[in-house]
């Protein structure tokens, strides 16, 4: 099993998560979504609802690898389309751009700016713009085929871990969070736990499901550091006590 940067110090370790809020959060109006029962358990892998694991190497992308797999999974819970969108494409184009975070390209940036600017200008697909870790990010390709768009770039802060984000990952699909990455040094598999208490959130992931297992509730979170990581690339954290910051901010892609 693949475990990543399991020599490195803490703080070595951050400069490879890449996300960091620079401007004022917002705590938009949520989506509408019939009301009903919501399940005890439920998880998008298993009804067709994310995309595959990707790989953002050593590059502190996450912020843009955690929104582009938000819209990914909208796609096919909505459309039932499978895309594989272009982190390139949104790096480029939101680095340094004042309008959209300032984002940092491999250093770090804001997962809200990445879905604000494919709601106002869309995204390319990762046939035309592949993703390059080593590369700068100085040129913004605006040329390039749009293949996928938002309608809203909806944002909530500090969200009810016990009832509401338990409905929005089920009514609505998969939702970028933010969270403090550092109890995945040298994750491998099961569920981390945590008490609550003051989370640094350094890292964006993709919040895919939840559940209950050996009487823990958990959240299933989809990371972007290949399927040879954690549990095929995802990883598990308790659910119902802030675990890792996990309510501090989510960020939702509409169609």
């Amino acid at each position: 099993m693949f475990k990543p940067f399991s020599d490195l110090s803490i703080e070595e370790f951050k400069r490879y998560n890449g996300y960091k809020r620079t401007s004022a959060r917002r705590n938009d109006p949520l989506p509408s979504f019939q009301s009903g029962i919501t399940p005890d358990a439920f998880d998008w892998r298993e009804n067709k609802g994310v995309s595959p694991v990707k790989n953002q190497a050593l590059c502190g992308s996450s912020y843009a690898f955690g929104a582009v797999a938000a819209i990914e999974s909208q796609y096919l819970v909505k459309k039932g389309q499978e895309l594989d969108l272009s982190e390139e494409d949104v790096l480029q184009c939101t680095y340094h751009a004042p309008e959209y975070g300032n984002n940092q390209g491999c250093v770090d940036g804001e997962t809200e700016a990445i879905l604000r600017y494919v709601r106002d200008h869309g995204i390319a697909s990762e046939r035309t713009d592949p993703y390059n870790p080593d590369a700068d990010f100085p040129n913004c390709k605006k040329d390039e085929p749009v293949v996928a768009n938002l309608s809203q770039a909806i944002q909530a802060n500090n969200v009810d871990e016990a009832v509401l984000l338990r409905d929005i990952v089920y009514h609505v699909g998969p939702v970028a969070v933010v969270i403090d990455a550092s109890k995945l040094v040298g994750y491998e598999s099961g569920i981390i736990s945590g008490t609550q208490g003051q989370w640094r959130v350094n890292r964006a992931a993709l919040l895919v499901g939840y559940g209950e297992e050996n009487g823990v509730k958990y959240w299933a979170l989809k990371n972007s550091w290949g399927e040879t990581w954690g549990e095929d690339g995802f990883f598990r954290i308790e659910r119902g006590s802030n675990v890792m910051g996990i309510t501090e901010e989510i960020d939702i892609a509409i169609l």
